[in-house]
Parts: C-alpha cells; sequence; structure tokens
C-alpha cells in the first residue's frame, strides 16, 4: 500500500511540476534507461573541479544541471538507502548502488540513472521528508 501511496504522491510532484515534462512515470520505455532513444543524461566531468555535473534534458528541451554532490546529499538526506555517500562529486560505484535502492524504493526502473523520472521522485521524497532546502538546491522548482 505505501508503494501506491509513494507513486501517486510522486505522480502529482511531477505532474505539478511541468518543467519536468515527467507525467508519463508508469511507462517504462522512456525517462531514466540510458539505453533507450530517449536517453537524457548526460554526466560531465568539470575539469576545474574534478566533480560530476548531472545534466538532465527533460523531452521538451529544458536542461536541468545537477552537481553530483547535491544528489549525493539529497541520497544522504533520506535514512532508507544505506551507507552514507562520501559528498565527493563523484557518480561512482556507492552512488550508483544507492540510486539503485533509491529508484527500487520508489517503484521506479532500477538502473542507477539519474533522469527526470528519478529526479521527480527525489523531489517529491524530499517534500515528504520536509527537507524544503534540500528540494530548492536540487532544481526541483525549475
Amino acid at each position: 500500500m505505501q508503494t501506491s501511496w509513494t507513486k501517486l504522491l510522486t505522480m502529482l510532484t511531477l505532474c505539478n511540476a511541468v518543467a519536468l515534462g515527467a507525467c508519463a512515470i508508469d511507462d517504462t520505455s522512456t525517462g531514466d534507461d540510458p539505453g533507450s532513444d530517449d536517453s537524457e543524461t548526460t554526466i560531465i566531468r568539470d575539469p576545474l573541479t574534478g566533480q560530476d555535473q548531472l545534466s538532465i534534458v527533460t523531452p521538451n528541451g529544458i536542461s536541468i544541471n545537477l552537481s553530483v554532490v547535491q544528489w549525493q546529499r539529497d541520497l544522504n538526506a533520506l535514512p532508507f538507502c544505506p551507507p552514507v555517500l562520501v559528498e565527493d562529486g563523484q557518480f561512482g560505484t556507492m552512488t550508483r548502488n544507492v540510486t539503485v535502492c533509491f529508484q527500487q524504493r520508489f517503484g521506479l526502473q532500477a538502473n542507477g540513472d539519474v533522469g527526470r523520472i528519478t529526479l521527480g521522485a527525489m523531489c517529491a521524497a524530499l517534500t515528504a521528508d520536509g527537507e524544503l532546502t534540500l528540494r530548492a538546491a536540487t532544481n526541483c522548482t525549475q
């Protein structure tokens, strides 16, 4: 039952965040799958800092940039996916594994890719958990 409520909360948040353009969350053939034709997320390494940056492009062409450090902070703020990550800005194996755990928890395609659907679920989770400062820093209100 909790999964159904979680999906509903996620869908309502996504549909209210029109800029994210992510209302079709049940279609597992699109969205966060980096192997599909509409792959939308690129991980870019900043040559000056050595930290990774997520660039998420929505179907309507809006680009959302999110630092991996912020994504790691978001994952660490939600207590259900151990271990606590080192917030080093590297999208490595541990960050991918905790992202998969997060996706499984919210009934998403668990592939470790942070696309618009996973980002929308994170925005919903941060809102439900009262983490409004993190929600704003995560570009949830594009």
